[in-house]
């Protein structure tokens, strides 16, 4: 890298060190010249950790338009760390997930960050949504799997019912639920393996409660094994 560029890098870096507030001015200025000034992209973890209300705006504006992939990724990441109203970084990643394909993955991973409902209705939104990519409503059931809400078992039942036209879909979701390894999620399971129109979903289903290893999986099994 040029060392002028790792001069002025640390420079910004000792300027969010001496006052943040003033350090995010110098970084907007340098933004509007460029939007992939790598200057600014290399303290987004600072820009983060201000607690400057500008630092929203300036990553979601740098997560929008940079032609930089890696610093558009960077920008999503921390917009999931920022210490402000939670409800506020939803939307903004949502805003994104209409507008920027390429990061899907990225959006799906921040918004599972944030650790609020909204967050994962903002995944199940995504998951459900038939005009999204497969993959990106995959990513965002992997993650909904993942998230610990007391709901995600509803939710992940929810889009199963719902997503009757996509056994790929439906596949996600049964692996979603073996990953939370709960009681309800074998019983979901064995309902799948039992009368899901399409035998191949049916025989994913069984082969995910063999992969749960717990009691209650294991009953599940034994039941549609004796079901006469």
């Amino acid at each position: 890298m040029d060392p002028e560029i790792t001069l002025q890098q640390e420079m910004m870096r000792a300027m969010f060190r001496s006052d943040a507030d003033r350090a995010i001015v110098i970084a907007t200025e340098r933004l509007k010249s460029n939007i992939a000034d790598p200057v600014v992209i290399s303290t987004l973890n600072m820009v983060a950790t201000s607690a400057s209300a500008q630092a929203l705006p300036m990553l979601l504006e740098i997560a929008k338009n940079s032609p930089n992939a890696k610093g558009r990724k960077d920008a999503i990441f921390w917009m999931s760390q920022l210490k402000v109203d939670k409800d506020a970084v939803v939307d903004s990643l949502l805003s994104l997930s209409s507008s920027n394909g390429d990061d899907s993955d990225s959006i799906n991973f921040a918004l599972s960050q944030v650790r609020t409902e909204k967050a994962v209705g903002a995944l199940a939104t995504i998951a459900r949504d038939k005009n999204k990519p497969e993959s990106m409503r995959e990513n965002a059931l992997f993650w909904i799997g993942q998230s610990g809400m007391p709901n995600r078992l509803a939710m992940l039942e929810d889009i199963y019912k719902n997503s009757m036209d996509s056994s790929q879909i439906r596949n996600q979701v049964l692996f979603a639920l073996s990953r939370t390894r709960e009681p309800q999620a074998a019983t979901i399971l064995g309902t799948v393996a039992s009368s899901d129109p399409d035998i191949d979903v049916r025989r994913q289903a069984a082969f995910w409660l063999g992969h749960m290893r717990i009691p209650e999986a294991t009953q599940t099994l034994e039941n549609l094994l004796r079901k006469k």
